[in-house]
């Protein structure tokens, strides 16, 4: 049976909650510079909006999120969203996706559609960790996927898009097994961002300058500073640098550059992207400090490191 092909939820998980993860629909859109939305709107599954390219900001109640190239927001089912454009033209992939369970068939019906669940990616996280807080939600209304998950989620994107917009054989066993592996990446993004904040919470100095290491790899792509960081682990920025730089002997700036030029140089390494494309993608503001800061570091301009791979 090819559906055993299909890689099986706990079975306790399925007979609690009733229903299954599932991939609801797919789309590739392109919004121009002036495009924004007008009219909130709302959706009954998880709303996920990976950037491939541009910056977007979203705007939930009285909170906005910028969104920017290489990004993914998940948006919480019945939260009303709107969005304006930063920097067009924009590419996103938007999938939406949740937990369905399947209706009692009509006669003579004998495969119904799937009707959207309540149950949330949250509830499978506690579900998944044996999480049983009674606190509020584990995150606000919508949650901003970076760091370590970020490339998960862009190549479950692109597969989930090829997918939905195809007809290949099997295709929905296909795109049933992509949902499972998409919520439980999303799970752990979200169970990742659940420990640093109890961590935040608790956490000595040293402690604290640890999870504002973290941030800083997060974040790196995007115009952070170190006030960010410090805020980030409520430590005021004096402090903050200085307790920093004892731990891990180089300061917060330098070691955000530090970063940049790590990724970027893991990117010079594809011949077909413009270097003026790179800076922006690992938050240099502008190509002149990206040149500086790499020959800083490197002792070579990113042409010559680029030319190393290619000639």
């Amino acid at each position: 049976m090819l559906n055993d092909l299909v890689p099986q939820l706990d079975e306790s998980f399925m007979h609690a909650a009733g229903a299954i993860p599932l991939v609801f629909q797919g789309a590739l859109r392109t919004m121009p510079q002036q495009e924004r939305q007008s009219q909130p709107s709302r959706h009954d599954s998880h709303e996920l909006t990976y950037v491939r390219r541009g910056k977007i900001r979203y705007t939930l109640g009285k909170k906005d999120y910028l969104v920017t190239t290489g990004n993914t927001i998940v948006i919480k089912p019945g939260r009303e969203h709107s969005f304006r454009i930063v920097d067009g033209p924009v590419d996103l992939i938007c999938v939406y996706f949740g937990f369905a369970r399947r209706p009692e068939a009509a006669a003579g019906d004998s495969s119904p559609e799937p009707a959207v669940s309540p149950v949330s990616v949250e509830e499978f996280f506690r579900f998944a960790d044996g999480v049983n807080s009674a606190d509020d939600d584990l995150i606000d209304d919508c949650f901003l996927i970076q760091g370590r998950y970020q490339e998960s989620i862009a190549r479950l994107a692109e597969r989930i898009l090829l997918e939905y917009e195809g007809d290949d054989f099997a295709r929905d066993l296909l795109l049933r097994a992509l949902s499972i592996e998409l919520v439980v990446v999303v799970a752990r993004a979200i169970k990742g961002a659940w420990e640093r904040s109890l961590r935040v919470r608790h956490g000595k100095a040293r402690e604290l300058v640890l999870i504002a290491r973290e941030y800083i790899e997060d974040h790196f792509d995007q115009d952070i500073s170190v006030a960010d960081a410090a805020s980030y682990v409520f430590l005021s920025q004096g402090y903050f640098a200085r307790a920093f730089r004892d731990e891990l002997g180089t300061s917060p700036m330098a070691y955000l550059i530090r970063i940049r030029v790590e990724r970027s140089c893991e990117l010079l390494r594809q011949p077909d992207m413009k270097v003026s494309s790179i800076a922006a993608r690992v938050g240099f503001s502008s190509p002149q400090r990206f040149n500086a800061a790499f020959r800083k570091q490197m002792g070579m301009t990113p042409m010559q490191y680029r030319r190393q791979f290619t000639d």
